[in-house]
C-alpha cells in the first residue's frame, strides 16, 4: 500500500502540473470509461485496480474549449510505475511473461499552448510511463484534430495552423497493447483582429471644453482585452470603453481608438474630428464712410468681409441702420445714405452656429460741405483805403527808412485820386515811449497830426512822410511788426482817438511792414503769428475789412540780402503776405529790403491798393459746388438802398477770398451770394 500511495501522489502532482497556467483539468466522467472532460479543476485520477470488461456506454461529449486538458491513464492502484519519462523500449521486457501485462500505461501533458494563440505555430509536451514490471513502453501516438493517430514524439511541434479550434490528442501503448486513457489539449488560434466603434462622440463644433466618448468592440476570438486611445498626434495609450476629456484647448481636435484581443491583434483605428470653438466670427470692414461725409456727394461705400475660423459656413449676418434691420452679406458693396445732414449708426452683428456673436458699429455724420453765405458792402463816390507803415526804427535800418522816404511818391502818386489816409508806428513793442507798442509817430512839422490824407498837397505829403520816417530811429533791436500791427488793431478797439480816426468804417486797410530781420528777430518766440493777426482782423470787423499785409524784408532764400543788409529772413512776414493774396490782383507784395531804389516796390503796393479798390472781400474763398471749375458766385447791385437790387454783371475774376472787378465799382449797395465750405 505505501509503494502505490506514492505512486498515486507522483501521478497526481505530474498531471497538476501538466495542468497549470494553461486552464482547469477535467474531472473524469465516470469510473468506467478511463476518460473525463470539463472545463475545470485539477486532474484527480481515481483509481481503477482492474480492468471493466463491461463499461458503460461512454457519456456525450462535452466539446472542449480552449484550455481544456482531459486527462486519463487511471493507474493500478496494485501496479507500480518507474518515473513518467521513460523511454519508449524497442522491445518488450524479456523478464515479463507475454500477455502477463494487464495494466494500463499512462500518460500525461507537461506543456501546452496558451488556450488562445496569434500565432500559427504550437507546441505539446508529453510523458507516458508504462507500470513497473510492465512490458515496457512501445509508442505514444497522436491525433491533431481528429486526424488518425500516428506515432508521435513527446514533443510534438505544429505549423501552420488555421484559424480556429485545434485539439491535440495523446494516447500511450506497451507492448501486451494495453493502451492508456487518452489525453487532449484544445486550444485555438486567433489571426482575425477585433472590430471597434465609437457609439458616444461630442458633436463636429462644440463650445464644450469637455468631451465623452463611449466605444464598443467585439471580438470572435480570444475576446477584446483593452482599449488604446491617442489624441491628436500623441501616443496611445490604455483607455476605458468610456473617457471624458477635459480642460480642452480652443481647436480642432481627433481621438483615435482601437480594441486590443487577449492574444494581442489590433483592430482598424476608428477616429473622431471635432473642434472647440470659443471665439465669435471676425468682422472686417473693407470699405466705409469717413466720419464726416457731405449730403452732396455720392452715398458712401460700405462693405465688409465676416470670417470664422471654426465655423466658416455656419455664420449669420444682421445689419442695422439706425436701429433698422437692412438687408447685407459679407462681401458686397453698400451704398450708405448721406442724402441730408443726419448722424447715421451702422451695425454688423456675425454669430456662429454655437451662438457665438460679434458686432461692429460704424458711424457717420452727413452734413452739408458748404453752406450759404453774403457779404455786403456800400461803395461811394471814392472808397476810403487806410495805409499803415510799420518801421523797423533799430539803429541798422537808417539807410531801409532813408530809401523808403525818398521813394514814397512812387505809391502816392499810383493812389491819387483816391480817399486815402497813412499812419507811421514802429515795430518797437517793448518800450513805453511815444513811437512804440502801436502808437502812430507825430508827423514832423505838423505838431499834434499823426494822419497824413489824400486832402494834402501830394508832395508836402511825400516831404512830411519822409521827414518823419528818418526821425524816430533809436528804437528795440527786438522787431515785432505783426505784434505792433496787433497792437494797433487793440487801440482801436480800446477807443484811441488816434486809431479811431484812422481805421475807418468801410475802409480797406493796407499794412507796409520794412524791417531787415524777422517777427522777434528770428522769428522765434513770436507773440502773435500770422493767423491769430488774420483772425483778430476778421474778428474785429467782422469779415467786412479787406486787409492786405505787405512786406519790405530780406526774402527767404535771398542768400546775398542777408549777407548783405538783411539781419535774418523774414519768414514770418512772408508766411503773413501768403496768407492775404500774396500774387493775387489786389493781394500782398513782399519786396526786398536790400533794393538800393524801393520806387517799383512801392509802386507795386500802390497799385495794389488801387487793385484793393476793386474788389470785394468775402467771408471765404468761395466754394464751387457744381465742380465745373469756377465758384458760384452772384453779385447784386443797387444805386439807391430804396431800390430793389438787381445782378451786377461786370467783368470780374475770383481770386481767393475777393471778387475782383476790372473797372471801379459805381457807388451803391452791393450784395455778394456765395458758398463757404464747412470745415
Amino acid at each position: 500500500m505505501r509503494l502505490f500511495s506514492g505512486l498515486l501522489l507522483v501521478l497526481s502532482l505530474f498531471l497538476f502540473i501538466g495542468c497549470g497556467g494553461a486552464g482547469d483539468a477535467a474531472q473524469p466522467a465516470s469510473d468506467d470509461s478511463n476518460t473525463s472532460t470539463g472545463t475545470g479543476g485539477d486532474v484527480n485520477p481515481t483509481p481503477n485496480p482492474t480492468p471493466d470488461p463491461d463499461p458503460d456506454p461512454d457519456p456525450v461529449p462535452v466539446q472542449p474549449v480552449p484550455g481544456d486538458i482531459v486527462a486519463a491513464s487511471e493507474p493500478d492502484p496494485n501496479a507500480t510505475y518507474p518515473s513518467l519519462g521513460q523511454p519508449i523500449e524497442p522491445n518488450p521486457d524479456p523478464f515479463v511473461e507475454p500477455n502477463t501485462d494487464y495494466e494500463k500505461p499512462i500518460i500525461g501533458i507537461t506543456a501546452q499552448p496558451n488556450p488562445y494563440i496569434a500565432g500559427s505555430t504550437g507546441t505539446i509536451q508529453l510523458q507516458a510511463a508504462d507500470n513497473t514490471g510492465g512490458s515496457g513502453l512501445r509508442d505514444i501516438e497522436c491525433s491533431i484534430d481528429g486526424s488518425a493517430y500516428t506515432s508521435c514524439p513527446e514533443t510534438v511541434n505544429m505549423d501552420n495552423l488555421s484559424e480556429g479550434l485545434h485539439t491535440v490528442t495523446a494516447r500511450a501503448l506497451d507492448w501486451d497493447d494495453n493502451m492508456s486513457t487518452e489525453v487532449s489539449y484544445t486550444f485555438y488560434v486567433d489571426q482575425t483582429p477585433p472590430t471597434v466603434s465609437i457609439a458616444n462622440a461630442p458633436v463636429a463644433a462644440t463650445k464644450d471644453v469637455s468631451a465623452a466618448f463611449e466605444f464598443q468592440s467585439a471580438d470572435g476570438g480570444s475576446g477584446v482585452s483593452h482599449y488604446r486611445c491617442k489624441i491628436e498626434d500623441g501616443s496611445y495609450a490604455n483607455c476605458n470603453d468610456q473617457e471624458l476629456l477635459e480642460n480642452l484647448s480652443e481647436g480642432q481636435h481627433t481621438l483615435t481608438v482601437q480594441a486590443v484581443d487577449n492574444v494581442g491583434n489590433t483592430s482598424t483605428p476608428q477616429t473622431h474630428d471635432w473642434v472647440v470653438d470659443l471665439s465669435p466670427p471676425i468682422i472686417n470692414v473693407v470699405k466705409q464712410p469717413t466720419s464726416v461725409v457731405y449730403v452732396d456727394d455720392p452715398d458712401p461705400i460700405l462693405n465688409f468681409d465676416v470670417s470664422d475660423v471654426y465655423s466658416p459656413n455656419n455664420v449669420s449676418v444682421e445689419c442695422k441702420l439706425n436701429g433698422v434691420v437692412v438687408a447685407c452679406a459679407s462681401g458686397n458693396d453698400y451704398p450708405t445714405p448721406a442724402n441730408q445732414p443726419a448722424s447715421f449708426t451702422y451695425e454688423i452683428t456675425a454669430t456662429d452656429a454655437l451662438g457665438h456673436s460679434s458686432t461692429q458699429t460704424i458711424t457717420w455724420q452727413a452734413v452739408n460741405e458748404a453752406e450759404n453765405r453774403s457779404t455786403s458792402i456800400m461803395v461811394g463816390d471814392i472808397r476810403p483805403v487806410d495805409i499803415l507803415f510799420v518801421v523797423d526804427n533799430s539803429g541798422s535800418m537808417s539807410f531801409e527808412r532813408s530809401n523808403l522816404a525818398e521813394r514814397i511818391d512812387g505809391m502816392i502818386n499810383i493812389i491819387d485820386g483816391l480817399d486815402w489816409q497813412i499812419a507811421v508806428t514802429s515795430t518797437d513793442v517793448t518800450s513805453t515811449d511815444n513811437k512804440s507798442d502801436g502808437k502812430f509817430i507825430e508827423l514832423i512839422g505838423m505838431p499834434g497830426n499823426y494822419i497824413l490824407d489824400s486832402s494834402m498837397d501830394p508832395a508836402t505829403a511825400q516831404s512830411v512822410f519822409g521827414d518823419t520816417v528818418q526821425n524816430f530811429g533809436g528804437g528795440s533791436g527786438r522787431e515785432e511788426g505783426i505784434h505792433a500791427s496787433r497792437r494797433v488793431i487793440e487801440r482801436y478797439v480800446a477807443g484811441n482817438a488816434q486809431h479811431s480816426n484812422f481805421i475807418r468804417n468801410g475802409a480797406d486797410l493796407s499794412i507796409v511792414v520794412l524791417s531787415d530781420e524777422d517777427e522777434s528777430s528770428n522769428g522765434q518766440d513770436v507773440r502773435t503769428t500770422p493767423q491769430q493777426f488774420v483772425n483778430l482782423v476778421n474778428n474785429t470787423f467782422n469779415n467786412q475789412k479787406n486787409m492786405v499785409f505787405h512786406s519790405i524784408i530780406t526774402r527767404p532764400g535771398d542768400s546775398a540780402c542777408l549777407n548783405g543788409q538783411g539781419a535774418s529772413y523774414g519768414n514770418t512776414y512772408d508766411e503773413l503776405s501768403r496768407l492775404t493774396g500774396y500774387g493775387e490782383q489786389g493781394g500782398a507784395i513782399i519786396g526786398s529790403v536790400c533794393n538800393q531804389d524801393y520806387t517799383s516796390q512801392l509802386a507795386d503796393i500802390g497799385q495794389s491798393v488801387k487793385d484793393l479798390q476793386n474788389s470785394i472781400k468775402l467771408e471765404c474763398a468761395p466754394f464751387d459746388a457744381n465742380m465745373d471749375g469756377t465758384p458760384e458766385v452772384t453779385v447784386l447791385y443797387r444805386a439807391d438802398a430804396q431800390q430793389a437790387y438787381s445782378p451786377y454783371n461786370a467783368p470780374k475774376t475770383i481770386s481767393n477770398d475777393r471778387v475782383i472787378f476790372n473797372d471801379l465799382l459805381p457807388p451803391g449797395d452791393y450784395k455778394v451770394d456765395y458758398k463757404c465750405k464747412i470745415n
